[in-house]
């Protein structure tokens, strides 16, 4: 871990802005301790989520590139410096990827143009590659469309194990991380400006005959590949980040009691497993969603248990963090605008912390904002979810912390002091987990007395493969966390 005073890193700040060809490529600092980039030894990301993109780059909807431009504009000039958005269509009838192997020319231009609005802004970029999501039952670029491709496919959770599907998959991801960009000229993996990739946002096993092995073995095999298509930018799983039965946080930290369908099983059900499924070397860092609302836990310790597990096991696989997705519903349930700006505070307080010590999570992102002029009925969207740029959650939090990062980070500027290299010893590599393992135990029993005995813990066990792909196996609280 990187040790001493860091210094905050905006990737753009005042007039200055860093687009185009004049923007860096962001990488992951040694250790895992951060993102980093050339003159910057910590960067942060105040992060949003937009919608529509492709659609409003081709002129379909949301004031065209024009809307686009307004709305890069809006978020540069309130600090914020990253937008996640798909790398596909998801209004109805306006589909990327077609049944023949072709595209959709204009909706490839449309995503050129929104790469090129957001990097003249001097936005970063995270770009969803799928979505588990159909959201009008037509859709390209979903685990659906994939399976339907294939020959030998069945339902849409053989997109997991089905060649056909995967081999369409990666055609595809190629084709796209290879596109020169006929607005800026560049190669989409050629391009600064797109920081990382998601491999699928939310992908989940839908049905009793996927497992959490199949989604697992899919990351295995597709993120090696992938990431030989963009060695200069960073890949990410895209997941909310539920954890299996056989990891340790999965008990006290996964969302239950929930409100979909009544199963305290159900997010062990989606198949995904946080630790193993970002362990993989390809994976640059983790990422993971928050829907309190949605997952019926509005309660504090419910978030601040999330974060924390997740940072902790980040920690033992030493690569940064970003909660890639932050949302609440308001009107939902009863869940009231004080309910929303309270919840709001808190995690990015958790965050900003983070930010400010060595601790893995290094930016948030919330889910939609009022500035994304969306199509009507927009599919895929929730209004309950949207930001208002009036909001006490946008005026009180979400603007000072983007700000406050922006005050304290230099544009441009060597760093001050060079980051130790990483080791790929198991020494070191227990060493980063038995402090995380000390860490993991008390969070998980956020309402127990202070001076309480602490948990007993093993040491891990990590196989020969220490500093590639990292098999851990922890033992915290009497429970096994095996990946």
């Amino acid at each position: 871990m990187m040790t001493g005073l860091k210094t905050l890193c905006l990737l753009a700040v005042g007039a200055v802005v860093l687009s185009g060809a004049q923007a860096q490529f962001i990488s992951v600092a040694p250790g895992g301790s951060g993102f980093t980039s050339d003159t910057c030894e910590n960067v942060a990301l105040a992060l949003y989520q937009s919608w529509e993109c492709v659609e409003a780059g081709a002129g379909v909807t949301g004031g065209g590139p024009n809307g686009l431009a307004t709305q890069f504009a809006a978020a540069r000039k309130a600090n914020l410096n990253t937008v996640r958005f798909n790398a596909f269509a998801t209004m109805e009838g306006q589909n990327l990827q077609l049944p023949s192997g072709r595209y959709n020319a204009t909706l490839l231009v449309g995503l050129d143009q929104a790469i090129a609005e957001a990097a003249d802004a001097g936005l970063k970029i995270i770009l969803t590659l799928a979505t588990n999501w159909d959201y009008t039952g037509t859709a390209s670029d979903t685990k659906a469309f994939y399976t339907n491709l294939s020959r030998t496919a069945g339902g849409p959770d053989d997109f997991w194990t089905d060649n056909g599907a995967i081999t369409a998959y990666l055609a595809h991801v190629k084709n796209i991380t290879s596109r020169v960009n006929t607005v800026n000229g560049l190669a989409y993996n050629e391009d600064p400006a797109i920081m990382a990739y998601d491999l699928i946002n939310e992908g989940r096993c839908d049905s009793s005959n996927c497992t959490a092995t199949d989604i697992q073995n899919w990351i295995e095999r597709v993120a090696p590949v992938v990431k030989t298509y963009i060695p200069r930018q960073l890949l990410t799983v895209g997941q909310e980040g539920f954890w299996q039965a056989d990891n340790c946080a999965a008990n006290t930290q996964n969302p239950v009691p929930n409100n979909e369908g009544g199963s305290v099983s159900w997010p062990i059900q989606t198949g995904q497993n946080f630790l193993s499924n970002h362990a993989v070397d390809a994976i640059d860092f983790t990422s993971v969603h928050l829907a309190p609302v949605n997952w019926a836990r509005t309660d504090n310790v419910f978030s601040t248990a999330w974060l924390n597990g997740h940072s902790d096991q980040s920690t033992i696989i030493q690569k940064p963090m970003i909660l890639e997705l932050f949302s609440t519903q308001i009107g939902a349930d009863g869940f009231t605008q004080t309910n929303s700006s309270n919840l709001y505070k808190l995690v990015y307080a958790i965050t900003e912390a983070s930010i400010n010590t060595d601790s893995p999570i290094r930016g948030i992102g919330f889910q939609l904002w009022d500035k994304v002029r969306l199509s009507p009925n927009a599919a895929g969207v929730d209004n309950k979810t949207i930001v208002s740029s009036t909001s006490p959650a946008w005026e009180d939090t979400i603007v000072p912390f983007a700000g406050r990062i922006a005050n304290r980070c230099p544009a441009s500027g060597p760093a001050s002091a060079p980051a130790p290299a990483p080791s790929s010893t198991a020494a070191s590599a227990r060493r980063h987990l038995l402090q995380a393992a000390r860490r993991i135990a008390p969070s998980t029993t956020p309402s127990a007395s202070a001076d309480a005995p602490a948990p007993s813990y093993n040491p891990a066990t990590i196989n020969s493969q220490v500093g590639k792909h990292l098999e851990v196996v922890c033992v915290v609280c009497g429970m096994s966390a095996a990946t």
